[in-house]
């Protein structure tokens, strides 16, 4: 059996709940119910915040990235046709190379290419510099002045 005293003061007597088999709810129980509800809406809304905020701030460095994805591409650009240059010069100078000695150089050459790049190409992530200090870097690099 179930009594909800909605009754201030109460009606029904709390010895009632101590009857085996009989379930008695109060508005005291009732606030107290609500209260454990609102602190556990409340803990739910800051661990949505933090989500929310975390999730802020991923998208706004990824849309910070996006701006300098342009220089980026453009120093890829560059150092593969470097690569590519440099390549073509040492086989002329060197014309015995098999395709899979060449094969080989050109990994050599793309990989030690990669390493140098990583740590300037991820510092420039990081910053996300302004158009002013990316067009100085791109001046640094010579890039726009074939």
């Amino acid at each position: 059996m179930v009594f909800v005293d909605m009754a201030v003061p109460a009606d029904i007597d709390r010895a009632v709940g101590a009857i085996e088999g009989v379930y008695l709810y109060t508005i005291d129980d009732l606030r107290d119910v609500v209260e454990q509800n609102l602190k556990e809406r409340a803990r739910r809304m800051e661990i949505a915040e933090r989500l929310v905020e975390e999730e802020v701030e991923k998208f706004m460095d990824r849309w910070g990235s996006l701006k300098v994805s342009p220089l980026i591409q453009e120093i890829h650009s560059y150092v593969r046709d470097v690569q590519k240059a440099e390549m073509e010069k040492f086989l002329k100078r060197h014309p015995g190379f098999t395709s899979e000695q060449v094969h080989a150089v050109e990994a050599y050459t793309s990989s030690l290419l990669a390493k140098l790049l990583h740590t300037p190409l991820t510092h420039i992530k990081r910053t996300k510099p302004e158009k002013r200090t990316q067009m100085l870097i791109k001046k640094y690099l010579g890039l726009g002045e074939k």
